[in-house]
């Protein structure tokens, strides 16, 4: 995973992210610390591009995430988020989070894991 010169701002002109550039690889594990606020969780967010960057590029193998298909790229990505919690609904409402599309054949699978 690669980012290239990334840019990113929620509100035009009052940039969270300034030319950030980073190269994760294979088999690597990296944390990211820092204060509240700091941009964290909007790096980590634009991988599955739950928003695009203003500038620069993310590359997954070599590949411009938005070239992509975005059911796919999120297909094979996984995010465990910081607090524990349940969504309000039943146990098939939380294993269907984020792949609405999900078949019954799925949810068995993922209970039987």
């Amino acid at each position: 995973i690669e980012y290239e010169d990334v840019c990113f701002s929620y509100v035009k002109n009052k940039p969270v992210l300034k030319d950030v550039k980073l190269k994760i690889n294979i088999g690597e594990t990296i944390a990211f610390v820092g204060n509240s606020g700091g941009g964290k969780s909007t790096l980590v967010n634009l991988l599955p591009r739950f928003y695009d960057v203003t500038n620069g590029k993310i590359k997954i193998d070599g590949t411009d995430i938005k070239e992509l298909d975005i059911d796919s790229l999120r297909d094979n990505i996984a995010i465990v988020f910081q607090d524990n919690f349940l969504f309000g609904g039943t146990i098939k409402d939380n294993i269907i989070l984020g792949k609405e599309n999900a078949t019954e054949d799925y949810i068995v699978r993922v209970l039987e894991q």
